[in-house]
């Protein structure tokens, strides 16, 4: 089991959006927590990332967060957030955006593309019994038991999410708790450890306590289960999103090191990286990312002024500009025509650079 952090927004008890959520501070206000549990999320239709379900929050720890593309605070917790997501997901986290503040779905979804947002999206949420904030951003942890755990501020739950995921049982066992094998499950907390626990409950499938061997085979087919599933990841996303896809399989060659599915992983990645245009995009991505984190910067220095405005462009300090305008040079160069390129040619375009490959 893990931990699920929903960041979101949604309409107030009363009905409507209120003033404060017009971004023009964080709000540190806890709210109720008596009662506000996951089974009282109620997600709005879905933007972009990873689909989820009742089933998908079940037995997870989550971060819900409440957030508006024009709330200068909530534009500066997103990368925070995806970099919490990012540390987490491996251990179970789950972390939800919820747009709080109207406007077309597909600008939402670019501004969390540009911000290199990967996890969950919505375009709005509601949570029973915890509606009595008044600004964004707002966040709710939910521990695995699917209790609200805090509230406030996303720039303060870091810590937070880190002790609910250790509490959490491990994700990948889906809300059980192993008995005789209490040990092996403490050590599935961490992907890193995959291999190993593989490994090791594969010699107890055949042990003479039928409890034992139970455990043991429940163990090893959720973890043949997690390594198809990353490598069947990995696969669809060779093409469309090669960063990704080579990070996948680091992933899984690292955590079922001396297993055929790390060995599988490695193979391909060894396969893949002998393709120049995976290369290529691999470095494009890795680009592409440096850019956005750029671009975030500098909208967060702007002080609120809204994303395309000219004049962030006109203002942007010549040493900045020009890290940037090479950055995005590279990714010219390295993926003409690829998803990573026309990202940056938006990014171009937003801050008026001429000559730049935009």
């Amino acid at each position: 089991m893990g931990a699920i952090l929903v960041v979101g927004g949604g309409l107030l008890a009363g009905g409507g959006l209120g003033s404060g959520f017009g971004g023009a501070g964080i709000v540190r206000a806890e709210g109720n927590l008596d009662g506000v549990t996951t089974a009282g999320i109620q997600l709005g239709p879905h933007v972009s990332g990873p689909q989820v379900t009742a089933e998908t929050l079940a037995n997870r720890v989550v971060l819900l967060e409440f957030w508006g593309i024009n709330c200068p605070p909530c534009i500066a917790s997103m990368p925070k957030l995806e970099a919490l997501s990012r540390q987490l997901g491996p251990s179970g986290l789950v972390v939800i955006g919820a747009h709080a503040q109207g406007g077309p779905p597909e600008k939402v979804a670019e501004t969390a593309r540009e911000l290199g947002v990967t996890f969950t999206i919505v375009e709005r949420a509601t949570v029973t019994g915890g509606m009595d904030f008044a600004g964004i951003p707002h966040c709710m942890l939910f521990d695995h038991t699917g209790k609200c755990v805090f509230r406030g501020s996303p720039f303060e739950v870091h810590d937070r999410a880190v002790a609910a995921v250790q509490a959490a049982p491990a994700a990948i066992l889906a809300g059980r708790d192993l008995v005789k094998l209490a040990d092996l499950a403490k050590l599935l907390r961490d992907e890193a450890a995959f291999g190993v626990v593989w490994k090791k409950a594969t010699g107890l499938t055949k042990a003479a306590d039928e409890a034992i061997a139970e455990e043991a085979r429940y163990v090893v087919e959720r973890l043949e289960e997690r390594a198809e599933q990353m490598l069947d990841e990995a696969r669809g996303a060779k093409d469309s999103d090669p960063l990704a896809a080579s990070q996948l399989l680091q992933r899984c060659q690292l955590g079922f090191r001396g297993t055929a599915p790390g060995n599988e992983a490695a193979e391909l990645l060894r396969t893949w990286r002998g393709e120049k245009a995976f290369r290529d995009g691999v470095r494009a991505g890795e680009q592409l990312e440096r850019l956005r984190q750029m671009r975030a910067f500098v909208l967060q220095a702007a002080g609120g002024a809204e994303a395309g405005s000219p004049e962030i462009g006109a203002a942007l300090p010549p040493p900045m500009r020009r890290k940037m305008e090479a950055v995005i040079e590279a990714i010219q160069r390295s993926a003409p025509g690829s998803g990573p390129a026309a990202e940056a040619n938006r990014i171009a375009a937003e801050f008026g650079f001429n000559g730049s490959g935009s």
